[in-house]
């Protein structure tokens, strides 16, 4: 889900990103492998300076989710990821 804002020189948007559990295969002996389920929230804000360029800010993952992959059940722990937020700053021009 996201909301977003937009004009001739402003774009912001605030996007909730979730993804239900889902298989990603196999560990050793056969073992089914799960990913849990996460919410992700993201932000990003863009100012057009003029026609041929462009700031943006994106803060992607901001609430610090982490990935967790288990064997079998919840309480079978295989991989746990925490990744951090990222956040991008730049500028785009086209010539």
């Amino acid at each position: 889900a996201s909301v977003f804002y937009e004009d001739e020189k402003h774009t912001l948007r605030f996007a909730l990103n979730y993804r239900g559990e889902t298989s990603q295969g196999f560990a050793n002996y056969d073992q089914p492998v799960y990913t849990e389920e996460r919410k992700q929230f993201d932000i990003s804000y863009q100012f057009r300076m003029n026609e041929t360029t462009t700031i943006f800010v994106d803060a992607m993952n901001i609430t610090d989710e982490e990935t967790r992959l288990y064997v079998r059940n919840s309480e079978m722990l295989f991989l746990s990821q925490d990744h951090g937020p990222v956040y991008k700053f730049g500028v785009r021009a086209n010539f």
